[in-house]
């Protein structure tokens, strides 16, 4: 089978001869002037960055003391229930978490990881 080459050629933008592209460049370079940089008012940076911790943080900002949000949803007895089941649960672990120190000499991050999931795959698996 024969091959088929096509030229692309562009039809509506006539090519100027490079002789022509050189003189448009160096009259384009000639033309351009040096634009001077503008002139900063610089600040300090600590000036900068004492405005901007006032700036980020509202006026009349009033802390406010943790609401407890459990009575809405759980009555007393089921909230110290939850909260027994969450500190057995925390023993637990931490206790793995040593053992598992004392054992392989990992570190304390180490070991918590590696309690918490011998706890997924004894009870969630």
């Amino acid at each position: 089978m024969s091959e088929f080459r096509i030229n692309k050629v562009q039809i509506n933008t006539p090519q100027p001869a490079p002789e022509k592209k050189k003189k448009e460049t160096a009259e384009k370079a000639e033309k351009k002037e040096v634009n001077p940089k503008p002139e900063f008012n610089r600040k300090p940076a600590e000036d900068v960055l004492d405005y901007m911790a006032k700036s980020a943080m509202p006026a009349n900002v009033k802390s406010k003391k943790p609401v407890d949000v459990t009575a809405k949803y759980v009555d007393t007895k089921s909230r110290e229930r939850i909260e027994a089941a969450v500190r057995d649960f925390e023993k637990v672990i931490f206790a793995s978490a040593e053992a598992a120190i004392q054992e392989f000499g990992l570190s304390e991050e180490a070991a918590t990881d590696a309690a918490i999931i011998g706890f997924n795959r004894k009870f969630l698996a």
